[in-house]
């Protein structure tokens, strides 16, 4: 995880292109200033050092990712539980209508 640091600034004397920054030149960044020797941290620079990097938010979408296929898989499991257990109630629903078709058939038989 890469932090900034006036430790990290202090050791980078060359500018975002990679070439020698000058000695004379004014500060022209809150970053120029922390190396000019100033003390006080810019309030944005806490909120970006707390930050989370890149490849901390990829591991956590990633194990959020396998969190929720998993309970996708467990759901999927108990709908697949619950459908079998319908189908159960409504074959021995069937029966029972079967059941009690044939005794009122047999009723009716021998009331005549």
């Amino acid at each position: 995880m890469f932090q900034v640091t006036p430790a990290h600034l202090a050791t980078q004397p060359h500018g975002a292109d990679g070439s020698m920054a000058s000695e004379d030149s004014a500060p022209s960044s809150p970053a120029s200033d922390l190396l000019a020797g100033s003390t006080d941290w810019p309030p944005w620079l806490d909120l970006l050092k707390a930050l989370p990097t890149k490849e901390d938010l990829c591991s956590t979408t990633s194990e959020v990712g396998a969190v929720i296929r998993q309970d996708i898989q467990a759901l999927r499991a108990n709908l697949q539980g619950l459908t079998d257990r319908v189908r159960h109630v409504e074959a021995a629903c069937d029966t029972l209508r079967a059941a009690q078709n044939t005794l009122a058939d047999a009723e009716e038989t021998c009331s005549d």
